[in-house]
């Protein structure tokens, strides 16, 4: 390492030891020297930050401080590594800090050699990666529910066919000996296998994000909106306007189409006027397109905001509004998974307006 050294020094014509310090002092990471011992030789300010000791508490001090008492262990073997003049790159431990708080960190651990090559100490860096350790587990445990929720949707399809093929027959065979209520019972059935149906087909919809892709191909929305329009067909008294022109980029095409869907949908089921009236919209931004779908409906609440973008929360009964509650948390993986934000402003009794940006690609931007 001190042949590396020195070969850089000579090239840029700094001494070795401006260049080690100005590495000691700037390093995020903690570098922590000990001797054989474990007693603390140096430590920088990166170290003070992470563990909460200042030099002046850690100097002559064991590193067994840092150690929950169930890892001394490991304490001990990487000084034990360390006499044998080895090395190690990245373990992974949890360390401790000052205020008793514990933290995943990645350690790599390396031997002091002396003129003659003898080990006298090692050196340690560590780096806080409670983070990133966060989002390993937050995305395993995404996709294991993804599994999961596709598994068990997959699973539960074919026996609710069966159930409602049973209740079509009942109804079919029996129609003239039925009486008026059992006739309800059965209709009221068959709605309910119907939701349960949709709610199947969400869920494996939701777990297909992100697990499912397609090719990405230039789309233009001028296109696709008013064919989306026409599809959902919406009631005479709703009118649905695109206000301004519709960018086209490169996109998965069934995956625009499930957030423009959803959002329509919502608008125009929850439609409580006389005159409904529905707008969609762009504005374009240097980095990113701004969408907005503005409806002259009901209107939120603001303390239902977050509450409408988790999975199978809907603020209408069933019985009024049939809804899955699948359709804006779809919105929101699918846009979240382009790098883009959806958020809602409203006013109860004036509308609700839902806003989503999809960053440029690079070449957009420039």
């Amino acid at each position: 390492m001190n042949k590396i050294n020195s070969s850089v020094a000579d090239t840029i014509h700094l001494p070795v030891k401006e260049i080690l310090d100005a590495i000691w002092s700037s390093s995020e990471d903690a570098i922590i020297a000990k001797d054989l011992n474990g007693l603390v030789i140096a430590w920088n300010d990166a170290a003070e930050s992470i563990y909460g000791y200042k030099a002046s508490e850690m100097l002559g001090r064991s590193v067994a401080v840092l150690f929950p008492k169930d890892r001394i262990y490991e304490l001990k073997n990487l000084l034990s590594l360390a006499r044998m003049g080895k090395k190690v790159y990245h373990a992974e431990s949890i360390m401790l800090r000052k205020d008793g708080i514990k933290f995943d960190a990645s350690i790599t651990t390396t031997p002091i050699l002396d003129s003659d090559t003898t080990v006298v100490g090692s050196l340690t860096i560590s780096r806080d990666i409670t983070e990133r350790k966060r989002l390993e587990d937050v995305r395993k445990s995404n996709v294991e529910l993804e599994q999961f929720a596709y598994v068990v949707s997959h699973d539960l399809k074919a026996p609710l066919r069966g159930i409602f093929s049973i209740a079509e027959w009942i109804v079919k065979d029996n129609r003239e000996k039925l009486d008026e209520k059992s006739k309800r019972h059965l209709a009221l059935l068959e709605t309910r296998l119907i939701r349960m149906q949709n709610l199947i087909d969400g869920i494996l919809e939701y777990s297909r994000v992100g697990r499912i892709h397609e090719e990405p191909r230039l789309v233009d929305l001028n296109k696709l909106v008013p064919q989306l329009v026409d599809t959902l067909a919406p009631p005479k008294h709703i009118k649905v306007k695109v206000q301004n022109k519709l960018p086209s980029f490169s996109v998965e095409k069934t995956r625009i189409q499930q957030v423009f869907q959803n959002l329509l949908s919502n608008a125009i089921n929850y439609m409580d006027k006389k005159e409904g009236l529905i707008e969609i919209g762009c504005e374009e931004d240097h980095n990113f397109w701004k969408f907005y779908i503005k409806d002259n409906g009901p209107g939120i609440e603001q303390k239902h905001f977050e509450k409408i973008f988790q999975i199978f929360q809907t603020l209408a009964p069933k019985d009024v509004h049939e809804s899955t509650g699948i359709g804006l948390t779809l919105v929101k993986k699918i846009i979240e998974l382009y790098g883009g934000t959806v958020w809602i402003e409203s006013e109860v009794k004036k509308g609700s307006t839902f806003f989503f940006t999809i960053p440029k690609p690079r070449k957009e931007k420039q």
